[in-house]
């Protein structure tokens, strides 16, 4: 099962033995502050939404990955829990064809999503949903501990690029 995880992993993240760039520290935004830093890229930062109650929290990797997470007002900024609801985009080139790689594997399944995009959940980790858009040089995942919400945000539409 292990071995079936880190497969999947490498075929949807990259296939190689980069673990990602080094994070900068978290740091607790607002909305007007993800506007501007998403407006200050050429791949565009994914998000969940607005949500009430949540201090939202901004990482990005050297690598230009970027971590929006959704911590309730007691959390505290780079709480190292993984029991909060956290939208990745990654920058690559061939994110679509890598989810349609994974997809491949035995337990994924796929959704189709407006616009041409693709989701893909993996029954081994069922709280990550990824997600890509054909001709697009980004791959998003959706982490949720509850594994129905995670798939629900993506396929509702209510995760998209932070406007």
């Amino acid at each position: 099962m292990v071995i079936g995880i880190g497969l999947l992993a490498w075929l949807v993240l990259g296939g190689d033995d980069d673990e990602g760039g080094q994070a900068d520290e978290p740091q607790p935004v607002s909305i007007e502050d993800l506007q501007e830093e998403a407006g200050s890229r050429q791949v565009p930062v994914f998000w969940a939404g607005p949500q009430a109650g949540t201090t939202y929290e901004f990482t990005e990797t050297s690598d230009g990955s970027v971590y929006v997470r959704y911590l309730p007002e007691d959390a505290e900024i780079g709480d190292p829990s993984p029991d909060y609801l956290t939208v990745a985009t990654y920058p690559l080139e061939n994110g679509y064809a890598r989810v349609l790689a994974a997809a491949e594997e035995q337990g994924a399944k796929t959704e189709e999503l407006p616009n041409g995009g693709l989701a893909l959940v993996d029954a081994d980790r069922p709280s990550s949903v990824y997600l890509a858009y054909e001709g697009e040089p980004y791959q998003v995942e959706v982490y949720d501990p509850s594994p129905d919400r995670a798939l629900e945000l993506v396929t509702s539409g209510a995760v998209q690029p932070v406007r």
